[in-house]
């Protein structure tokens, strides 16, 4: 009966999504042919280079996440290049491109030579080399003094608003939508989502020269009911902001969402936050104090109220924020407050389960910092006091005995950075109310214009807690610690760079997963070559060394042993006419644990990429082959999405992987996305696990976004 049910809900959900997509296709040809050619113009250049360069970054990275950050401020570049004659330290460190050393070198030219006459002068700038203008070019310009004020008030009289509208839904029918008597319901209502399988997204800015602000965001996560259940409002999540800046002392004024992100991340630190990636150099965290919050995930913010004062030279930060946030519930104690064990992150509320852990507990956070600003240096000092209305109970598991516990914590941090001519020195110590320590010092060097290097050294006690913390570490979170990192570039020859780091990583204390303390390692070698052809090959290694539990045969006991993890990578983007784009790339993986045989993976992937600057449409298309003994071996890798959604699964087993993603620009006031995935296993019956498991051996994704300006 259960799968009569299934099969029947299989072809329920083929009818309406092969009636969706007919209806899809049709739109878009009416689109088409009522489109005028000339409406690609600079919209759609926009995005690519954005997404181009999100690329590069995210490729590196296995972690899912949010780039929402770096999207706003170079798309925002995009449409109001940085004049660079006038572009203050903190304005070129939101080009999220350039080191210390580059933006000191290129302030230190001006002053000294007068205003560029044009970009092509960069390369005259030490430390600029032809790739980096390349860059950075497409965020950049050269006002010429005598034209500035004219430019400035074209600017200030500019207003705009965008409206995005996305969904995105799973084809195949998944276990926890299929037809649950209700006999079953009454015993298990975590049988079955109460929610259809679709996720709803939706987002709205709006901005007044670079003065004033604003904007919203709503989501529905899959098998969340909508406006019904436990949703009566509508959507799921709401987030919303109101910004003011650089009004009199008033640098930034936010009311309602918002981050906070100070110092090198070791007191406060809740947005993106790059660790171990080929940019060697990359290592030094730049804190742009206050920002808005314009993301869908729904812990990592503050609501509240927040500004920035400037006075002089020293810069005063103070932020208040109360929330409701999810924990895990376990008891409720004398006085009513509740008792929870754990934070629950991952924000989805569909099931009974989830919604009862939802907004239970309040979080009330207030703090500041103030900084002092020399010409090439800077001082700050960081206070944050947290507060729960309920108890946080202490964990009985071994490795979180010295975890955060209670209702209430408190930190106090000191940060520094320092510039010379060819050096940028930078730190942060901070201290929690338990008189728990961590500090992070590093340094970026250049020994002559071919050699540079950097360095960090960070010690996290184990009894350090700094709840929004989020500091350069091999761990999850900063505590327990112990590491050095050293980073070399070396540029010998023309077109040609490399790339290498190793870092070395202890834990004083026990660990997830590692039952007794121990020490490991990770290091990276890259080789990148750039033509004047615009073609970019790279190889390179990465090998991590880390502990793990495993079962003693002969005890049954857990004993720490080591586990092995080396990847290789081939990597080249080639152009094949001024519109198309070809990438290719192999990877493999070798993992190896303890007296474990070795287990192995590979991944084939060719992307054609179309970039056309007379009509209004361009796509990405990728065909994939991997194949990984098991998930230890797995590979990940970044696939460009629609505007603000951000991809890098992770592939395991045998199988094939396309995806196509499309942008078509209807005019300059709408432009739309259109992306379809499928993964094939065909050694599978099933994929996914519980009530996301797929019958069959596809997986089939459809996201469709559509962007109004105004």
């Amino acid at each position: 009966m259960t799968e009569s049910f299934g099969r029947a809900g299989n072809h329920k959900v083929s009818q309406r999504m092969n009636s969706m997509i007919k209806w899809l296709y049709i739109v878009v040809l009416i689109l088409i042919c009522c489109t005028p050619v000339h409406a690609q113009e600079k919209n759609t250049r926009i995005v690519v280079v954005v997404e181009d360069l999100i690329e590069k970054i995210a490729r590196d990275s296995e972690d899912e996440l949010d780039y929402t950050t770096l999207f706003n401020d170079l798309v925002y570049y995009f449409d109001h290049p940085l004049d660079l004659n006038t572009a203050s330290a903190e304005e070129l460190e939101r080009l999220h491109m350039l080191t210390d050393f580059q933006i000191l070198s290129l302030l230190d030219y001006i002053e000294q030579n007068g205003a560029l006459f044009s970009l092509y002068e960069l390369q005259l700038v030490y430390g600029y080399s032809r790739t980096l203008v390349l860059r950075i070019e497409p965020f950049v310009t050269v006002i010429p003094p005598e034209s500035r004020d004219l430019q400035t008030g074209i600017q200030q009289k500019k207003s705009s608003h965008q409206l995005f509208i996305r969904t995105s839904q799973i084809v195949q029918q998944r276990e926890g939508y299929e037809s649950v008597p209700d006999s079953v319901l009454a015993n298990n209502p975590n049988a079955k989502y109460p929610g259809n399988p679709m996720k709803v997204y939706t987002r709205y800015l709006y901005q007044y020269s670079d003065k004033i602000r604003a904007g919203f965001t709503a989501e529905k996560d899959a098998g969340e009911e909508f406006f019904k259940g436990s949703n009566t409002h509508g959507f799921d999540f709401y987030s919303g902001y109101i910004q003011l800046r650089d009004t009199w002392k008033i640098k930034d004024l936010f009311v309602g969402d918002y981050k906070v992100n100070l110092g090198q991340g070791v007191t406060i630190w809740s947005d993106l936050a790059f660790g171990k990636n080929p940019e060697v150099l990359h290592i030094q965290r730049k804190g742009q104090g206050l920002s808005r919050y314009t993301s869908a995930n729904e812990n990592e913010f503050f609501r509240g109220a927040a500004t920035s004062i400037e006075l002089n030279r020293f810069l005063l930060t103070l932020f208040a924020s109360s929330k409701k946030i999810d924990a895990n519930i376990t008891d409720t104690l004398i006085d009513q407050s509740l008792q929870f064990s754990s934070f629950q992150t991952s924000g989805i509320h569909a099931l009974p389960r989830e919604v009862e852990d939802e907004d239970i507990i309040r979080e009330n956070i207030f703090g500041g910092n103030i900084s002092y600003h020399f010409k090439n240096a800077r001082l700050g000092v960081t206070l944050v006091h947290y507060n729960y209305d309920g108890y946080f109970e202490q964990s009985t598991e071994p490795e979180n005995l010295y975890d955060f516990y209670g209702n209430s914590n408190s930190n106090a941090g000191f940060d520094y950075s320092l510039r010379f001519r060819k050096i940028s020195l930078f730190g942060e110590t901070g201290m929690s109310s338990n008189k728990g320590i961590a500090t992070l010092n590093g340094a970026i060097f250049e020994l002559n214009p071919t050699i540079r290097f950097s360095a960090l050294y960070r010690l996290y006690q184990k009894n350090y807690h700094a709840l929004y913390a989020n500091a350069f570490s091999e761990n999850s979170k900063t505590i327990n610690e112990r590491g050095l990192y050293i980073g070399m570039e070396v540029n010998p020859i023309p077109y040609w760079n490399f790339t290498a780091y190793i870092d070395a990583f202890s834990f004083p204390w026990l660990k997830y997963n590692t039952s007794s303390p121990a020490s490991g390692f990770d290091y990276h070698l890259q080789a990148d070559y750039y033509s004047e052809r615009d073609i970019n090959l790279y190889f390179r290694f990465d090998n991590l060394h880390e502990p793990e539990n495993a079962i003693d045969d002969v005890t049954g006991k857990y004993i720490t042993v080591y586990k092995n993890l080396s990847r290789f990578r081939a990597h080249i983007s080639y152009p094949v006419s001024d519109h198309i784009i070809f990438q290719d790339r192999l990877e493999l993986s070798f993992y190896k644990k303890w007296i474990s045989p070795q287990q192995k993976g590979y991944m084939v992937y060719h992307d054609i990429l179309y970039r056309p600057e007379t009509i209004p449409l361009s796509f990405t298309v990728r065909m994939a082959i991997f194949d990984t003994d098991d998930w230890e071996s797995r590979i990940y890798a970044y696939e460009h999405d629609v505007l603000y959604a951000f991809q890098i699964p992770s592939f395991s087993g045998s199988g094939f992987r396309a995806y196509l993603n499309t942008r078509y620009v209807i005019n300059k006031y709408v432009d739309m996305w259109f992306k379809i995935s499928n993964s094939y296993y065909p050694k599978n019956e099933t994929i996914g696990t519980g009530l996301n498991e797929i019958q069959g051996k596809n997986k089939t994704e459809l996201r469709v976004q559509v962007r109004l300006k105004f």
